[in-house]
């Protein structure tokens, strides 16, 4: 047992708890929302990564699932898609009210905009994004942020702090490392 010390109604009260009471993420009812989530007690609890800024410029399965993962526990997730077609995702099936479900799931707790990162305006717009990130991730084949200004070595001149996660199918070095990968790709690749 330990005493847990919660607020209610403007004041501080103390009452025992057992470690095993302690409210999971989302509560009983999966009450999230950006930032927070409510307990089984009512109380909104802040997620862990609440405050954190993430520009999210990946595409697909896996950078998506990533910044998911990083949305649900409360980050501010802002996603860049190409213009004019978006995500490649948002074309997977099944598609429930015209909408990829793939697409829906992957992308929840995200803010988007289309951009067209070779545009002057559009990359204008992307480094003004950065430049207020936490953390930028990309799942680009590699050398193409860099020829886009958008890889780490340009985004820590704008932004010093900025964490930088890079994912790319075969890594950004070796023989295979132009050569974009996906999930089915690894397998038949790999028996």
């Amino acid at each position: 047992k330990y005493w847990r010390f919660q607020w209610f109604g403007g004041h501080l009260r103390r009452r025992w708890a057992l470690s095993t009471m302690v409210p999971k993420a989302g509560g009983h009812k999966g009450q999230c929302g950006l930032g927070y989530c409510r307990s089984k007690w009512g109380l909104r609890m802040a997620l862990p990564l609440q405050g954190v800024r993430v520009l999210d410029l990946t595409n697909v399965m896996a950078g998506p699932y990533c910044n998911m993962l990083l949305g649900d526990l409360g980050a501010d997730v802002v996603k860049v898609e190409t213009f004019p077609g978006g995500d490649t995702s948002r074309g997977f099936m099944p598609q429930v009210k015209g909408e990829s479900y793939c697409f829906t799931v992957l992308n929840r707790n995200k803010r988007s905009l289309a951009v067209d990162l070779k545009h002057p305006e559009g990359h204008a717009i992307v480094r003004q994004l950065a430049l207020q990130a936490d953390i930028v991730t990309e799942n680009f084949r590699p050398g193409v942020v860099a020829k886009l200004g958008l890889d780490y070595a340009s985004l820590r001149l704008l932004n010093p702090s900025v964490i930088y996660a890079s994912m790319s199918g075969f890594g950004q070095t070796g023989p295979y490392a132009g050569r974009g990968g996906y999930d089915i790709i690894a397998q038949g690749m790999s028996g």
